[in-house]
């Protein structure tokens, strides 16, 4: 959609909004009237997007509105007009709106959520029209405004957890023999087969943790043996010593215990109350904080405490999960090892990702302060395999840098200012193809119900979408084309992964998305940021 054009001397208007106004500017006599800015679509109805300008009342104006209340009939008239045109139809007010996520992919740069949602209008002022991208839904208010509260909840939490000393708690953990007989059940079972009540389960490859609800506030880790739990318990109970010896009161590492029953052995660990319970939500929650100038002490503590934690305990498995933050603001330590701390700084598992490690989690301009702080802390020879790292480090942030502009700019031009702004789903015709439009809408609907709320836009607005042979986005594209489409094949016109790459670099070239990337062969899915 384009923008409305307006001069000083004309304005521009929708004829529905002029009517609308007549009413609205009947009943102000403060010299505030509204004015409105372009067309927009609110969760599927039309709506009117508007300011509030302040301008000089005409005096005989005045008077003939001050005459016209003495005979009832007008204002009765001017009331019942209002009533219907406000019923038919929705207005999104600078204040209806009102508040930003402010971080490096989004408003902290550019201001975006001023120019979108806050046109403030001053006397005499002609503030730009916003462009409106029919592509890109305008923002849910009310969800918008309590992911607000909850940014400024955590902000005020974290500030208050950099001040406080607390000292790490202590598991208190006494199970009753049904108890006991619960947790053996459950260890035999999996997620998707569990018909004991009482019991929830996770599995993240061949781990499992247990939940029994009569249990409050515990985890429970099954052990392949009593050796793996006497070493499970050895790291963590070296991590809590490291912690409190070095004063790292940021830093939270659960406590646990060890549960033996009939030859079974458990790990029974404290539950952590996390902001986020992902790899993206942490990130984005990381993100929000660098970027926040009131959380610089607080971020940069955490990175210091890590850092010593790391060069300390030789913890390599670092990534955003691993250190996670939770609802206080501390860092809640997972998955401990005792491998190297080179590893935990600069990549973390390298044969999961060369992309994680603290060092890689720190924004270019502070890399070099951290790199002085690491030789306070590391052996020479380890110092020296970190500098030989160093560069691709460096190249890593300043490509991110590069990646985060292109992305602000695509915010920016599509009105993005909240994490869970869907696509529209009403397409455009993309595809003289019929299937291909209908496999497009499919496609554009699980993008949507992927949507996450997340304390960063990109984090919250990438999603994946699994694309293996089983999965439902391959189920409904055979539903469009039939038993014809395969998943592999010779044909390269009925090669499913090849129809998706097609749909995405339509939505793509149309503006629907900002970029795609065919995760296989590690990963049968699809990345998508929008």
């Amino acid at each position: 959609m384009q923008p409305i054009e307006k001069s000083p001397s004309k304005t521009s208007v929708d004829p529905t909004l002029s009517k609308i106004a007549a009413f609205e500017n009947y009943f102000l006599v403060s010299g505030r009237k509204y004015r409105h800015i372009q067309p927009v679509n609110v969760q599927g109805q039309s709506g009117y997007s508007v300011e509030t300008r302040q301008e000089k009342q005409s005096i005989p104006l005045m008077i003939l509105k001050a005459a016209s209340l003495i005979t009832l009939i007008v204002p009765l008239i001017m009331g019942i007009g209002l009533f219907i045109v406000r019923k038919k139809h929705h207005f999104i007010s600078n204040q209806s709106l009102n508040g930003q996520l402010n971080d490096q992919a989004q408003l902290k740069t550019d201001n975006l959520s001023k120019s979108v949602l806050q046109n403030s209008s001053t006397s005499g002022s002609n503030p730009q029209p916003t462009q409106v991208n029919s592509k890109i839904l305008p923002p849910n208010a009310e969800q918008h405004r309590e992911t607000e509260e909850k940014l400024q909840k955590f902000k005020t939490q974290a500030q208050q957890t950099l001040q406080a000393k607390n000292k790490q708690s202590t598991l208190v953990l006494n199970l009753s023999d049904a108890q006991k007989e619960l947790l053996s059940k459950a260890s035999k079972m999996y997620p998707k087969n569990i018909t004991e009540p009482g019991i929830k389960m996770a599995q993240g490859g061949v781990n499992k943790v247990i939940f029994l609800e009569s249990v409050e506030g515990v985890v429970f880790k099954p052990m392949e043996s009593q050796e793996a739990a006497e070493n499970y318990l050895k790291v963590v109970q070296n991590a809590r010593e490291t912690v409190a010896n070095h004063n790292l009161h940021l830093l939270h590492v659960p406590d646990c215990k060890i549960i033996e029953i009939q030859g079974e052995y458990f790990i029974a660990q404290e539950k952590a109350s996390l902001i986020a319970d992902s790899y993206e939500g942490q990130r984005g929650v990381y993100t929000y904080c660098w970027n926040q100038p009131e959380l610089s002490d607080y971020i940069q503590e955490i990175f210091s405490e890590l850092l010593i934690f790391i060069s300390k305990t030789h913890f390599s498995d670092v990534k955003y999960d691993n250190i996670a933050l939770d609802q206080e603001g501390k860092v809640v330590l997972f998955d401990l090892d005792q491998s190297s701390a080179v590893l935990g700084l600069t990549e973390g598992r390298p044969a999961v990702s060369t992309h994680d490690g603290l060092f890689n989690y720190i924004p270019k301009d502070f890399l070099e302060e951290f790199l002085k702080k690491a030789k306070l802390h590391l052996d020479s020879s380890q110092y020296t395999e970190l500098e030989t790292k160093m560069d691709k480090i460096k190249d890593n942030a300043e490509l991110k840098i590069k990646k985060q502009q292109e992305y602000t700019q695509y915010l920016k031009n599509n009105a993005i200012i909240s994490s869970t702004q869907r696509l529209n789903e009403d397409l455009e015709k993309m595809f003289d193809d019929e299937k291909k439009q209908q496999f497009c809408a499919v496609v554009v609907k699980k993008i949507n119900d992927s949507l996450s709320e997340s304390f960063s836009l990109k984090e919250g607005r990438t999603v994946k979408l699994n694309t293996g042979a089983s999965s439902d986005l391959y189920k409904e594209a055979q539903n469009i084309w039939g038993k014809s489409l395969r998943y592999i094949t010779y044909d390269a016109q009925m090669n499913f992964k090849k129809l998706l790459n097609e749909v995405l670099e339509g939505l793509k070239t149309n503006g629907y998305v900002h970029k795609y990337k065919d995760l296989s062969p590690t990963r049968d899915q699809f990345k998508i940021v929008c």
